[in-house]
């Protein structure tokens, strides 16, 4: 069976910065996956409320977002020596690399281009700077990020993300975003209560503004 490329394929601008946010204010890269030419990135402590969890589990999720068709992969660092680190984080041999606030941008490919030149070493499909710049241009939806000395540019035609229950539309991001934001504060109404949840990175590193 084919694939459904178009079935919540991640294309409003207003959906994908709220994913930005969401995923970068305190999230981190911790896998990768390529299948049939096709690949994937994986991040921990997302602000986007996991509706499988219940009870005192914390709701922050984990999130993949995959690029369809015509899709690439370029890793970047500023190590002098190995690229190990690359199939240690696809093996889960790795920590996480925490993402750079900032730096996690969707369809911005002047971006994705500067921090590609930023980058002491490019790992990828291409055989040149003039061969990345084209396949970048050329790509329908693309997102780059950077995590200190690490960083990533992926693209394709089609983006699409999914978390614990499987794909998550446009509308979805959009709420469950909303949702976490109530659940942060739940979070710290119920902290040191009997009915306080689970410890929760994301939520312990987003601390409320006390007046």
């Amino acid at each position: 069976m084919g694939k459904d490329k178009s079935k919540y394929e991640i294309i409003d601008t207003e959906a994908k910065d709220v994913l930005s946010t969401a995923v970068s204010d305190v999230g981190y890269w911790q896998w990768w996956d390529e299948a049939e030419g096709d690949f994937m990135v994986e991040f921990g402590g997302v602000l986007l409320y996991d509706e499988t969890k219940k009870g005192k589990q914390p709701r922050s999720s984990t999130i993949a977002i995959s690029f369809w068709g015509n899709s690439f992969l370029v890793f970047l660092d500023n190590n002098e020596d190995s690229s190990d680190w690359i199939d240690y984080l696809h093996k889960d041999m790795i920590d996480p690399f925490t993402l750079d606030p900032d730096g996690f941008i969707f369809d911005d490919k002047e971006y994705a281009l500067d921090i590609m030149m930023r980058f002491n070493k490019r790992h990828g499909p291409f055989s040149s700077k003039d061969e990345a710049k084209e396949t970048i241009m050329n790509s329908k939806s693309i997102l780059a990020a950077t995590c200190g000395d690490y960083g990533f540019i992926i693209g394709g035609d089609v983006c699409k993300v999914y978390g614990a229950s499987g794909d998550i539309s446009e509308e979805d991001i959009k709420r469950l975003s909303k949702k976490w934001w109530d659940y942060w504060k739940d979070y710290y109404d119920k902290r040191d209560t009997e009915e306080a949840y689970e410890k929760d990175y994301a939520c312990e590193v987003t601390i409320p503004v006390k007046n």
